[in-house]
């Protein structure tokens, strides 16, 4: 495993304060921290942003256009690392994702890599 690839972590997210907490609570219990977390709001009502700025690590970005996609390619393209992953502020990582991530690109045939879909 290289130390040196670097891991985007994008998370788009709309209305999300019931889960979000729990989504960047195991970010930061990561084995591996990602290079940076990228939380894209798409113009939450609710407490979404304020809950992303309690994180010292999140990069909070806005995007007006509403839709999952363009929450996302405003993320991606933001991102400054050498592999980009992406989750919803509902999910619960494992503490070994980022490790995970790093493990599997190190294999120089790899390109992209994708877990399971729900």
């Amino acid at each position: 495993m290289t130390n040196r690839l670097r891991v985007s972590l994008v998370i788009p997210v709309y209305n999300e304060e019931s889960h979000l907490a729990a989504c960047l609570d195991a970010i930061a219990a990561q084995t591996v921290q990602p290079f940076e977390v990228i939380v894209v709001d798409n113009n939450s009502t609710d407490q979404t942003v304020a809950i992303a700025q309690r994180y010292p690590f999140v990069r909070l970005l806005h995007e007006k256009r509403q839709g999952v996609v363009f929450a996302r390619d405003r993320g991606f393209t933001a991102a400054r690392g050498d592999v980009i992953g992406r989750t919803d502020g509902d999910s619960i990582l494992a503490p070994d994702w980022v490790a995970e991530i790093h493990r599997i690109f190190a294999n120089p045939t790899v390109d992209a890599a994708s877990g399971i879909v729900s």
